[in-house]
């Protein structure tokens, strides 16, 4: 019998489920019937919401991926629980045991990567059931969709705060080995304190292991590359951040290699945004800045400098009564960080004159006498001493003349004549006797054996 249920359930959602993996059907019956559709015929149930909710998104991926087996397929959308806060994503099957293999290495460093920054939304699960690869996702508390959350256009400090957290998240996603690829307005969530969560990074290289021909949901954000079916990268999530951000400030889709000219119809945004703008969305992906880390940089600049060369309002003065400081309200955009706050420089301090004191102010201070310096007279110094009281003898020393001096011609001639005296007496000695040889071992007187106790 419960057999039968699910094939009937199976052939409900099938009949009610487009190619995208959207139900026709009211909320309350999707789920029961996705329930009983991946139910085996033992009854087996599932252990909770979350559970129920992977069963869901199999049974409608399973529907919509048997009905548009003769068309194109879409990638289907995150089934997303507001009630338990989660979103799941189910992929095509692998084909054979290297794909599967090589989905489960690249899931589990998904999540990995995933679950280490704050503005990444995090994957709890990375697993198969039924055969299909699938993704759970935990939303935190308060999440809504961009595209539901918050009307278009809005504020400039909202829309810069907004992007630079999106920036924040792909460039950690691009230094992990991952590129988002297919960003739209669905996968950007927000909460009610503006915090950012950025969801399904990852998700396209997970895609093009198990199927490379599923087409990507269309989204205004979009590259042309990725729209033309290519291989994306890190160019195409470049024009997706600067087209956020134009769809945020205009409320209107941009189209690739266009002039941007916000600045004259929002007076809060600096001209230098348009130029970073309109290179993010250029229509070749060489001509766009070469990483997000690049756009970020650009952007904080051309905020900064705009900030910088503001003229201020010079302070009118009014007759009789001092010139009040006119303090103009702005709205600063505080996306980015604030420049140092610089002390304002007194000029009265450098317009006084310093007194200097006078010679005769100064008080007179003795100096002590100096005594006399006795007086030395070198030449009574310098007269011969008479030893002579000393010492009454005489020492001679002798004359050079009479020491013997040394030709080193006759020392070496006496010494080779002493040499060759020594050399003809040794040869003069008689010859020794010669020694006699000693017995051989076998000739020498043996041992006496020792007795036996």
């Amino acid at each position: 019998m419960a057999g039968s249920l699910s094939e009937i359930a199976s052939q409900i959602l099938q009949a009610t489920t487009s190619p995208g993996g959207h139900s026709t059907l009211p909320g309350f019956l999707i789920r029961p019937l996705a329930v009983l559709a991946t139910t085996d015929s033992s009854g087996k149930e599932g252990k909770g919401v979350s559970d129920a909710l992977v069963r869901e998104a199999i049974a409608l991926f399973d529907a919509s991926r048997k009905r548009g087996q003769a068309g194109d397929r879409a990638a289907p959308d995150w089934r997303i629980s507001s009630d338990v806060g989660q979103a799941v994503q189910v992929l095509p099957p692998p084909i054979d045991e290297l794909q599967r293999r090589a989905l489960g290495q690249v899931g589990r460093r998904v999540q990995s990567l995933t679950l280490n920054h704050p503005r990444l939304t995090p994957i709890l699960e990375a697993a198969y059931r039924e055969g299909y690869p699938y993704l759970v996702a935990q939303l935190g508390a308060g999440f809504e969709r961009l595209s539901q959350s918050a009307g278009l256009p809005m504020e400039p400090q909202q829309a810069f705060q907004i992007t630079d957290q999106v920036m924040d998240a792909l460039k950690y996603a691009h230094y992990g080995g991952f590129v988002h690829g297919s960003l739209s307005l669905d996968d950007v969530l927000v909460n009610d304190r503006g915090v950012v969560n950025v969801l399904g990074v990852g998700l396209t290289q997970l895609r093009r292991l198990v199927d490379a021909e599923t087409r990507v949901k269309s989204s205004p954000l979009l590259a042309p590359e990725a729209v033309a079916g290519d291989v994306v990268g890190t160019p195409a999530d470049v024009y997706a951040t600067g087209a956020l951000l134009f769809l945020l400030l205009t409320g209107q889709a941009p189209r690739a290699g266009q002039t941007v000219n916000v600045s004259n119809s929002l007076p809060d945004v600096p001209p230098s945004v348009d130029g970073v703008l309109t290179r993010a969305l250029a229509a070749d992906p060489t001509d766009r800045y070469p990483d997000i880390l690049s756009l970020s940089h650009a952007l904080r600049m051309a905020m900064h400098a705009a900030r910088r060369h503001k003229p201020t309002p010079a302070p009118q003065q009014t007759g009789g009564q001092p010139a009040r400081r006119i303090v103009r309200e702005t709205k600063r955009i505080t996306g980015f960080p604030e420049p140092l706050p610089m002390p304002v420089p007194d000029t009265a301090v450098f317009t006084e004159v310093l007194q200097m004191p006078t010679f005769e102010s100064l008080p007179v201070v003795e100096m002590p006498a100096i005594q006399q310096i006795p007086v030395i007279d070198w030449n009574a110094l310098l007269q011969p001493v008479d030893v002579s009281q000393y010492s009454n003898s005489r020492i001679e020393l002798p004359d050079f003349a009479d020491l013997d001096s040394v030709d080193p011609l006759q020392a070496a001639a006496k010494a080779a004549s002493d040499a060759d005296r020594v050399a003809a007496s040794r040869a003069a000695r008689p010859a020794p006797p010669p020694a006699t040889p000693r017995p051989a071992r076998s000739q020498r007187r043996a041992k006496p054996q020792r007795r036996s106790r």
